[in-house]
């Protein structure tokens, strides 16, 4: 119905907020390990079928390291692996799947 598809709509916008304020709060707090899967599960869950023989026109690449002590931080701020790389990965990627663009990440 319409009014259903405006209330996913309006809930989706909710969710995308939501998840820059979680970006955001990244920035100074850090990416726990479990955030860091989930982006990780989503971007798998873009490749259809085989990654081997998944083509994609669009590749994006990020950096895979941790901001913690032996890097030069106070304290460990990242889940191994994880960082706000991923996370701003993450909005760029959801962005091109709404548009309709396939990427591989």
């Amino acid at each position: 119905s319409p009014r259903a598809c405006r209330e996913g709509g309006r809930r989706k916008a909710l969710d995308e907020t939501d998840f820059v304020a979680q970006v955001e709060r990244q920035k100074l707090e850090g990416v726990t390990c479990a955030e860091g899967q989930r982006v990780r599960d989503y971007f798998q869950s873009q490749i259809p079928g085989s990654v081997g023989e998944y083509k994609s026109n669009v590749i994006i690449s990020y950096a895979t390291g941790t901001r913690n002590k032996w890097t030069g931080y106070s304290s460990d701020l990242d889940g191994e692996g994880c960082g706000p790389g991923m996370m701003y990965t993450y909005l760029v990627v959801h962005y091109l799947e709404r548009a309709g663009i396939a990427c591989f990440t």
